[in-house]
């Protein structure tokens, strides 16, 4: 009868351990929806210096994408669990983004001020980095421990 219980009770602890690791799995995908959140924020505010008519409108949609960023990493900051490898990922994506980023904005404010030719496609191209740390979250399964 002791056998029996103990096979009982593995077969339990292996049933919550399993549903526990699927909910894990599910909480670490939040990273792919900050990513394409974070790229939205960034084509808005690209397009918006570039475009811009004045400087209070550049002002306030910096500060608005500052508002919007604060509130993101505050959510990332709150999540229990992260993809695997995430600092790795998101420091990755970071670093391209901000190389692209000050291209983008040192050409286009040097020679090319208003120009949709210039601004739609730097815009576009600085939510390459972090649209592809979404695309290689979504896709890992596995995510690290509680943090």
């Amino acid at each position: 009868m002791n056998a029996a219980m103990n096979r009982d009770q593995a077969q339990q602890a292996l049933a919550t351990a399993e549903a526990a690791g699927g909910t894990a799995a599910r909480g670490g995908r939040w990273y792919a929806g900050f990513s394409v959140a974070y790229a939205a924020i960034s084509v808005g505010l690209t397009l918006t210096v570039g475009l811009a008519p004045s400087l209070w409108v550049i002002g306030g949609a910096t500060a608005v994408s500052l508002a919007a960023i604060g509130a993101l990493t505050v959510y990332a900051l709150r999540r229990p669990v992260a993809p695997r490898r995430y600092a790795a990922l998101h420091l990755c994506s970071m670093v391209a983004w901000g190389a692209i980023y000050m291209v983008v904005l040192m050409g286009g404010t040097g020679g090319f001020k208003g120009d949709l030719a210039w601004w739609v496609p730097g815009a576009l191209l600085t939510a390459v980095p972090p649209l592809v740390a979404a695309a290689v979250s979504a896709r890992r399964p596995a995510v690290a421990a509680a943090r």
